[in-house]
């Protein structure tokens, strides 16, 4: 049987979370984002969705896959959905108040035809399994060339195994349902879809009936939303369940407080229970419910071995995480107490083993130290390396990981030592990790899959996972991820290098206290990157954006700014309004590439409701090099000539590249040395560049 799996989390209403997607791909997730912005309340809808307890944190549904398995032993039948209720297969005749409401020609025959059909298929449990989707979801009033679809359709959510659970906020029911997915093994569902979006309501309701086409209809309105995850996406056909809550086939490890005697205690009985069945597949329910630590004979009670040999295991496995997880972690044990102790106190205790000298001896001996005993980082991770010890590593139920800070007591080296332990355990158990943090050097780890947690304009968090292509485009920008993601609060955004020189020479002190980092726009060769730059910011950051013009364009770019957001508030089209950048490109004698990534900034800036992060800032110079003397760029004595005289010789020439001119006339370099010298050269900064940094807020 292939493994169930994770897929991921709509969380409907999670506050301050609304209608958001969280995807899970394999290995480490990283939630980061400022505090107060809901990573913790994420974490514990996860938590609840993996393993039920209580009252739920909010309304939400967890995806998995539970592939279809036909022939089934007693352990699948247990976690199995389908089977949740009474330990078998629902069947046609468990709908059978729906199925006298069925009109008669239901699916070709009659309802009694259909239930004597439905007895012959015992036998053929995945048809069965589509005939009672087929009635759970009433769709027995569609015309005569619909039903054999519809009931092809059920068949393969048969075979797909798509199912989320859903949880109601302040509720303790979950609601169980199979679910269909866009993809190419729902070929039947795309083709639904496909009528949904090109039918009247008549035509849906005359080919799926009324009952159904409603429900179709209400699809498509509810999809109507821009989330790009195909989970978001999923057609739940009824509930399978809801006479009693159903606990998802996942093995979960958070940081709920448990006891880990009792813990390790119904782990072993567990354990000697899956032995009696595997021996005798026929042992009634009521020995297994009696199973015991000891086993009794003539000369009274001892330990079982198994729970002697599974002891050892455990301590070793325990060790084994515990020490990839910390630097100089001491051994852990799991301790099987001397019968004479049980009924005293617990069977089983979890004890460190550290060598010291005490007072009194000669040299350093061992001894066991209770779990409390240890430092709190220490305390921690034994704890979570005592259950990650009882998870098997074999079994086919998904590992789900979720911390939350998880570098909390330690110092860096320690964390990075973490980082890796987490990542190949990750990897180890093929699990699915979820932490979030605010440490660099999880967020520097480019294995790991980043979502950005933060607050939009209305007060309501939104998640952005970043994507493989986006993540490799940050190392472009020559910061490290964490600085970029958390600590950037201001993207200056200017022309060209000669321009992010200057300001590095004249502010870098300044703009590294106020967290302010300088993008120059990328040129011809980069075009294809510039909806990446304008994508990544907008969406993976909260920093505010100032874009600089080296010329007296300002007025003009910020007009088009103003109309282009007025015509969004009007529902009017903003696009053709922002187009007007690539004109400006021309009258500036401008490259066009230069222009279309300012185009795309503001694309985004409105398509993502940031508006208010976006300034424009504009020096009345026609060029940067307008603010230096130009000795120092040009070696050869040039008398008094000021730019504005060289400007005038370039006119009568008629070239449209000026640096360039000036190259070939005079020699002129334009050097990063030459720019920074330039700049210590000044016995004052000019007033546009000093506007500039007033512009740019204090970093929080």
């Amino acid at each position: 049987m292939s493994k169930i799996e994770i897929k991921g989390f709509v969380l409907h209403e999670v506050l301050p979370l609304i209608d958001q997607v969280l995807d899970l791909p394999d290995g480490v997730s990283v939630l980061y984002g400022k505090n107060g912005v809901g990573k913790t309340q994420i974490l514990r809808a996860v938590s609840h969705a993996a393993r039920p307890d209580g009252v739920s944190p909010g309304s939400f549904q967890l995806f998995f896959h539970y592939p279809w398995n036909p022939v089934w032993i007693r352990r699948d039948l247990q976690q199995s959905p389908w089977f949740h209720n009474s330990g078998r297969a629902p069947t046609f005749a468990d709908r059978t108040p729906v199925v006298e409401d069925l009109i008669a020609n239901s699916i070709g025959f009659n309802t009694d035809e259909f239930r004597k059909e439905d007895e012959k298929l015992e036998n053929h449990p995945t048809e069965n399994l589509a005939r009672y989707l087929y009635t759970l979801q009433k769709m027995s009033d569609a015309n005569d060339e619909a039903r054999p679809v519809l009931l092809t359709l059920c068949r393969e959510v048969v075979g797909h195994g798509m199912f989320a659970v859903g949880f109601r906020k302040g509720g303790p029911d979950t609601i169980l349902s199979p679910v269909v997915l866009l993809s190419d093994t729902t070929p039947t569902w795309k083709s639904i879809v496909a009528d949904v979006e090109s039918m009247s309501s008549e035509q849906l309701e005359d080919k799926y009936g009324l009952s159904f086409s409603g429900e179709l209809q209400s699809y498509l309105y509810e999809n109507t939303h821009k989330i790009e995850s195909y989970l978001w996406h999923g057609y739940e056909l009824g509930e399978i369940v809801t006479s009693k809550p159903f606990s998802p086939p996942i093995d979960l490890i958070d940081e709920k407080s448990e006891d880990l005697s009792s813990l390790t205690i119904n782990f072993l009985i567990d354990l000697l229970r899956m032995s009696k069945i595997k021996h005798d597949s026929e042992i009634k329910e009521i020995e297994l419910e009696n199973i015991s630590l000891l086993i009794e004979s003539s000369k009274g009670f001892t330990i079982d071995q198994l729970v002697v040999n599974a002891a050892k295991q455990l301590s070793s496995r325990a060790t084994e995480y515990f020490q990839k997880l910390m630097i100089d972690a001491p051994n852990l044990r799991c301790h099987v107490k001397d019968l004479s102790r049980w009924g005293l106190e617990s069977a089983i205790e979890w004890v460190a083993e550290e060598k010291y000298r005490e007072i009194q001896d000669l040299e350093s001996v061992g001894h066991d130290l209770s779990i409390s005993d240890l430092s709190n980082a220490q305390q921690r991770w034994a704890r979570f390396a005592i259950k990650l010890s009882m998870i098997n590593i074999q079994g086919e139920k998904p590992l789900l990981i979720v911390l939350d800070e998880p570098e909390t007591g330690l110092h860096r080296r320690a964390e990075r030592q973490l980082a890796v332990g987490l990542a190949e355990i990750t990897w180890k158990f093929n699990a699915k990790c979820l932490i979030a943090t605010h440490s660099p050097v999880f967020l520097n780890d480019k294995s790991n899959n980043l979502i950005h947690v933060f607050r939009n304009e209305s007060g309501n968090t939104t998640l952005g996972s970043l994507s493989p292509e986006l993540s490799e485009r940050i190392d472009d920008y020559g910061i490290d991820r964490s600085d970029l993601l958390q600590f950037c609060s201001t993207f200056v955004i200017v022309e060209g290098e000669h321009d992010r020189w200057v300001l590095d020479e004249m502010f870098k002190s300044e703009f590294d206290k106020r967290g302010a980092t300088v993008l120059a726009l990328r040129g011809l060769k980069k075009l294809k990157l510039l909806a990446l730059d304008s994508q990544f910011i907008f969406r993976f950051t909260t920093a505010e954006i100032v874009i600089m013009f080296d010329n007296d364009k300002i007025r003009v770019a910020q007009d088009i700014w103003k109309r282009a957001c007025a015509a969004k508030d009007d529902n009017r089209d903003f696009m053709e309004i922002l187009d007007e950048f690539r004109t400006l490109a021309k009258s500036a004698e401008k490259q066009a590439d230069e222009y279309s990534m300012i185009h795309d900034f503001c694309v985004q800036a409105i398509d993502k409701e940031a508006r208010n992060r976006v300034k424009f800032h504009g020096l009345q110079r026609q060029d940067i090099i307008d603010y230096f003397s130009p000795s120092a760029f040009i070696e050869q004595d040039l008398g008094c000539k000021e730019f504005v005289d060289l400007r005038s010789e370039f006119k009568k020439v008629g070239s449209s590249d000026f640096k360039g001119w000036l190259g070939k006339q005079y020699g002129a370099s334009f050097a990063e040395q030459n720019f920074r010298a330039a700049v210590g050269q000044l016995d004052s900064i000019p007033t546009d560049f000093t506007d500039l940094l007033n512009l740019l807020k204090n970093r929080k």
